[in-house]
């Protein structure tokens, strides 16, 4: 099963709350620089920061001793190569099929086939030849891949084949099949619960859970319990990076930040079709072509929301050193809304 994925990125996890709490350090700028390039001093429960020159721009947060010095920026990670469907080029090789006019295509429809890895996007490999894809409302799926990027294969009252639903589309109390570890891409709330008087391994969709508490200011795990009745969720309770030492729960889905993420998404996969390889459903370079500009925001949108208790109250400092992994991902929002100026 294919599970909305959640962006996770280099970051350093402060200290978890136990059952009986913990003390977390705070972050906060330093009022006048440090000598010899420091950009960081530990001074035990207290981080003091200050920002590194352009030209020695980069500040190390993984070090150990008292301090951090300015480096050099690392150089920019090697970009992965393209899947069928996707953008290709010399320096951005093609994983499969051909990279014709700058796009990695795959074999064309009626060719003959052993799996759909090697289709050419908006096609599957139905017995032994591509074919294209089946549209949401048709009978006949097997699986995900045999449905339009936007829709799922849904296996109904112990049927042997499925119907192509659109995805995040059924609402609390539908019926899916898809549900693994409580999640299921065919619901709105991307939240399931087994139908134990079912003869037949059918599950249907929940409200997704929300914190309980009014706060997200935590001390200890226990203060993050997320509800969607009659069910609770156990959460975690994280130390944020602030000049206060104050810990934050993490988002839940049904809390506002994993609200903004599910509409972004839905919006997206709302899209018309586009030129995506079945196998890439769901993923970021997939999400490019349905709808660059809305892929763009659910990637801010989703560091938001998986970096919660991280983000909260930072002073500029914690954001150009320890955070800068979101805040630059607004730089492109920024500059899309400038072009209609």
């Amino acid at each position: 099963m294919l599970l909305v994925p959640l962006l996770l990125v280099g970051w350093t996890q402060v200290g978890r709350c136990t059952a009986a709490g913990t003390t977390c350090p705070a972050y906060s700028c330093s009022l006048v620089p440090f000598t010899n390039g420091t950009c960081i001093v530990n001074r035990g429960e207290n981080f003091a920061l200050y920002p590194c020159p352009s030209h020695y721009s980069y500040c190390p947060t993984d070090f150990s001793g008292p301090i951090s010095n300015c480096q050099p920026p690392p150089a920019s990670p090697t970009p992965s190569p393209s899947y069928i469907g996707e953008p290709c080029r010399a320096s951005l090789p093609c994983v499969q099929g051909d990279c014709l006019n700058a796009r990695c295509t795959g074999q064309p429809s009626g060719t003959k086939c052993l799996n759909s890895n090697s289709c050419d996007a908006g096609l599957r490999c139905h017995q032994g030849q591509c074919r294209e894809l089946m549209k949401e409302g048709e009978w006949g799926c097997m699986a995900d891949l045999d449905c339009e990027v936007q829709s799922g294969c849904n296996f109904l009252k112990g049927r042997f084949f499925g119907l192509c639903m659109k995805y995040f589309s059924e609402l609390a109390g539908a019926q899916v099949t898809d549900c693994a570890a409580g999640r299921s891409n065919l619901c709105y709330s991307t939240y399931c619960q087994p139908e134990t008087a079912s003869p037949y391994p059918l599950y249907f969709c929940i409200e997704a859970p929300a914190l309980e508490r009014e706060t997200a200011i935590c001390k200890v795990d226990a203060d993050c319990v997320g509800l969607s009745k009659p069910w609770r969720y156990p959460g975690h309770c994280r130390c944020g990076q602030n000049a206060q030492g104050t810990a934050y729960c993490d988002a839940f889905a049904g809390d506002w930040p994993g609200l903004a993420v599910r509409n972004t998404l839905r919006e997206i996969m709302g899209s018309a079709a586009a030129a995506c390889h079945t196998a890439r459903r769901l993923t970021v370079p997939c999400y490019h072509l349905l709808n660059s500009t809305l892929a763009v925001l659910l990637t801010h949108q989703q560091l938001f929301f998986t970096h919660f208790p991280l983000l909260q109250n930072n002073d500029p400092c914690v954001q150009s050193i320890y955070t800068a992994f979101y805040w630059a991902s607004a730089i492109p929002l920024l500059c899309s809304c400038l072009t209609f100026f």
